[in-house]
């Protein structure tokens, strides 16, 4: 009688926690550097800041130095659209001061949300003519906006108006060029409404302020870090896109690809507002998706990880259909609100 030889399978002892807590601290040690690494790269130059409406820029270099982001405290006229000519009328007791970037409801009286309309302004003192124009790098102000800068009228987006059915918001980034010639003040005036989000109005993100060859750098290198960005998600997504379709059973295919289209719809969609230049969006729409596209990345994240690992049970599946009701609640909202409740201004 032949014997039988048990064949034998190898053990694998499970690595040591300490292990995984080496390889989870390299690992975030290299995201924060790397992130420190840009941010210094990016930091901006030291200068003053905005005091009380007047930035003091006399004898800096504008020719030979990187743009500077307009922080401070700017003027501002609550509930008027004023002009250079208007300015010298308005009583000195109306004119307040915000901080900048930032919401504006301060200024509003007994105001609960950040709905309204008002002016900025800002004056910056130069002394040295430049061979090129200055250029304003606008990044966001709700809802719309209307430039002036010595008078003249540069440009904007959509129209703000003193009511909410005559206001017209648009959501995206731009630039406005003006020419100082021997100029030694450049006074800025942005006209403002917002009748579209609660929590926050007004400029609510940098300004940066140069040299016409120093802003278009830097907008175009930014735009084209996020141009990479979304066509490398893509790419990665049609991979898997592809795998799903020779695997229709394996879904993390599936959820993976989901996974990366939100965070490349996000990537176009804020920052420099791509999608919106490339498609007539409404604001409520464009909202909608930005909202989204930060609500669906957790949940496919869980779904992609709880696949892996073949996690389940009928807890998890509970919490689950949970989450995805409430996801259903906002595509059910009202037709005149497009927010999510209040419980959600943290993920804006």
């Amino acid at each position: 009688m032949m014997k039988r030889h048990s064949r034998t399978i190898p053990h694998y002892a499970a690595a040591p926690l300490w292990k995984y807590a080496i390889i989870l601290t390299f690992f975030l040690a290299l995201l924060l550097g790397l992130r420190w690494m840009w941010y210094s790269l990016n930091a901006d130059p030291k200068h003053p800041d905005v005091e009380h409406g007047v930035l003091d820029m006399r004898g800096w270099d504008f020719e030979r130095s990187p743009s500077i982001s307009l922080k401070g405290q700017w003027e501002f006229y609550p509930n008027a659209f004023l002009s250079q000519k208007d300015l010298k009328q308005v009583p000195e007791r109306e004119r307040q001061y915000v901080q900048v970037p930032g919401d504006w409801s301060s200024a509003f009286p007994n105001a609960a949300d950040s709905y309204g309309y008002g002016t900025y302004r800002l004056r910056i003192l130069v002394d040295q003519q430049l061979e090129q124009p200055y250029t304003f790098w606008i990044q966001e102000i709700e809802a719309a906006s209307r430039i002036e800068i010595n008078g003249e009228h540069i440009g904007g987006l959509g129209v703000p108006a003193t009511t909410a059915e005559t206001t017209k918001p648009w959501k995206a980034s731009y630039t406005a060029t003006y020419t100082a010639g021997d100029a030694k003040v450049i006074e800025l005036l942005i006209q403002s409404a917002n009748f579209q989000r609660p929590h926050n109005g007004g400029i609510i993100k940098d300004i940066y302020f140069g040299s016409q060859a120093a802003v278009d750098t830097e907008r175009w290198y930014s735009i084209g870090l996020q141009m990479a960005t979304f066509l490398i998600l893509l790419l990665h997504g049609l991979y898997a896109g592809i795998l799903f379709v020779f695997k229709p059973r394996q879904k993390e295919f599936l959820f993976f690809l989901l996974l990366l289209f939100c965070v490349a719809i996000k990537t176009v969609i804020d920052y420099d507002n791509l999608m919106l230049l490339w498609f007539p969006i409404p604001y409520a729409w464009a909202l909608k998706i930005e909202l989204l596209s930060y609500i669906w990345q957790p949940l496919l994240m869980i779904l992609l990880v709880r696949r892996l690992s073949n996690a389940g049970g009928e807890t998890t599946s509970r919490l689950f259909r949970v989450y995805l009701f409430l996801l259903s609640l906002y595509w059910h909202r009202p037709s005149g609100c497009t927010f999510l409740p209040s419980c959600f201004p943290c993920i804006i």
